[in-house]
C-alpha cells in the first residue's frame, strides 16, 4: 500500500486495505461465469445470468437497476441474504445511493456509472463503517448487464467480506455515519477502461 492510502487510513478505519488486488477464488468464480455467458457486443443480457449456475455465491450477489434520471437512481433489485444480515433489513427496491453521505454520494455514482457506460468493470477492496460502528472489509467486484430491450443498464456485483478480514469489527468513536475508504481498479471486459487506467476514491 502506497503511503497516501495509508495516511487517509490512519485514525478514520481500524483496518488496512489489503495490498493484493488479485481476485479471491469467490471472486474470480463469479467473474469466470459471467465471462462464459453469451455476449451483445461485450456485456451478456440479464435474462442469460442463472442464478442457479452459480448457487454457492447468491448469498454475497447483489442486482440493480439504473434509473438515468435529473437525479440517479442505482435500486436493488436483488439482494444477496448475507448483505440483508449484514445491514439488518432487506434493500430490495431502494436507491443505493440514497444511503451514501452526500460526499460520497456523486464519486460513487460516477464510478458505478462509468460500469454501464464505458462499458467496464471494477474489482476492489471497501473498508465500510456503519451507523452501528461495525466495520467490515468487503471485496467488491462489479460487471454490467443488458436489460430485455438490450440497454445495459443494469450491474451484477460480487461482496463479500475479504478473506483473511470475515471477522467483523467494532469502533463505536466513528460509528455516527456510514463512510467507506475504497481502492478500486476497472477491468477491461472488451471496451479498455475509462481514462486508460486504475481508480481509486474513498
Amino acid at each position: 500500500m502506497d503511503s497516501a492510502w495509508a495516511d487517509r487510513l490512519q485514525g478514520a478505519l481500524p483496518l488496512r486495505l489489503p495490498a493484493d488486488d488479485a481476485p479471491s477464488a469467490r471472486a474470480q468464480r463469479f467473474f469466470d461465469y459471467w465471462h462464459s455467458l453469451p455476449k451483445d457486443g461485450c456485456v451478456p443480457r440479464r435474462q442469460s445470468f442463472d442464478p442457479a449456475a452459480v448457487a454457492p455465491l447468491l448469498p454475497d450477489l447483489l442486482l440493480c437497476r439504473y434509473q438515468f434520471e435529473a437525479r440517479p437512481r442505482v435500486v436493488f433489485s436483488l439482494i444477496g441474504s448475507r448483505h440483508v444480515d449484514r445491514w439488518g433489513r432487506d434493500l430490495t427496491g431502494q436507491d443505493y445511493l440514497a444511503f451514501l453521505p452526500d460526499h460520497d454520494r456523486e464519486a460513487t455514482w460516477q464510478r458505478l456509472r462509468s460500469v454501464v457506460e464505458h462499458p467496464c468493470g471494477t474489482h476492489g477492496y471497501r473498508a465500510e463503517v456503519y451507523r452501528s460502528g461495525k466495520v467490515v472489509m468487503l471485496e467488491t467486484l462489479i460487471l454490467p448487464l443488458r436489460g430485455g430491450d438490450g440497454r445495459i443498464d443494469r450491474c451484477i456485483a460480487y461482496s463479500r467480506e475479504a478473506p483473511g478480514y470475515e471477522k467483523p469489527r467494532w469502533d463505536i468513536s466513528i460509528g455516527h455515519e456510514f463512510r467507506a475508504t475504497a481502492r478500486e481498479r476497472y477491468l477491461d471486459i472488451g471496451a479498455g477502461i475509462p481514462g486508460g487506467a486504475p481508480l481509486a476514491a474513498g
